[in-house]
């Protein structure tokens, strides 16, 4: 059975692993996803919707990044997360989140 997430199922995804073992430790990742989101898809789409999608393009595109970064810090957990959200109704709990940036903070210093 296969998620709707791809990636860790492709034979590179190991390669990328085991090369990233090879260079040694690492102390910091950045990932980004992003997409133009025209005015249809902002008045259309599911992700826009917060009564069907509460977490909007963030609950379903966000995980993307952060299991990459999980993955490659071996799926710890981290010690401390920040995030910054941009909401479609401008408030905290408006609307649905249309941007998003966070840092994870690892207990060895390592951060993503």
């Amino acid at each position: 059975l296969m998620d709707g997430q791809m990636w860790p199922h492709n034979f590179r995804t190991q390669e990328m692993l085991a090369a990233a073992t090879r260079v040694g430790p690492i102390r910091r990742m950045h990932a980004c996803l992003a997409f133009a989101a025209d005015d249809d898809f902002l008045e259309s789409n599911i992700r826009s919707d917060p009564a069907l999608e509460p977490l909007g393009c963030l609950g379903d595109l966000g995980w993307y990044c952060v299991s990459v970064i999980e993955a490659f810090f071996s799926w710890r957990q981290p010690l401390r997360v920040f995030a910054h959200v941009e909401w479609s109704g401008g408030a905290a709990g408006s609307g649905v989140p249309v941007a998003a940036a966070g840092t994870l903070m690892y207990e060895d210093g390592a951060s993503a």
